[in-house]
């Protein structure tokens, strides 16, 4: 599973880029944490859905969004919010 371009977001506290590897484990941290999911309809494919984060760090939004599939779970989006 990937989650693309992980590098062009540091991490919040030590502002230091992520990897896919980092990234990754702070989405499991934020979900055994129990960060809320957001269910939003995916427009590629059509009949899936994506569970959004949006995670506040250090006064910005990070925007992460993961799908499931027969794989696991997939990365769609990592990026700062624009909204």
């Amino acid at each position: 599973m990937n989650i693309v371009n992980p590098d062009t977001i540091g991490d919040g506290l030590s502002g230091i880029a992520f990897t896919e590897t980092s990234a990754w484990a702070y989405v499991h941290g934020l979900l055994v944490a129990g960060f809320p999911l957001e269910v939003v309809p995916l427009d590629k494919p059509p009949d899936k859905v994506g569970y959004v984060m949006k995670v506040p760090v250090g006064g910005r939004v990070l925007y992460i969004k993961l799908m499931l599939t027969n794989a696991g779970v997939h990365g769609r989006s990592f990026h700062w919010s624009d909204r």
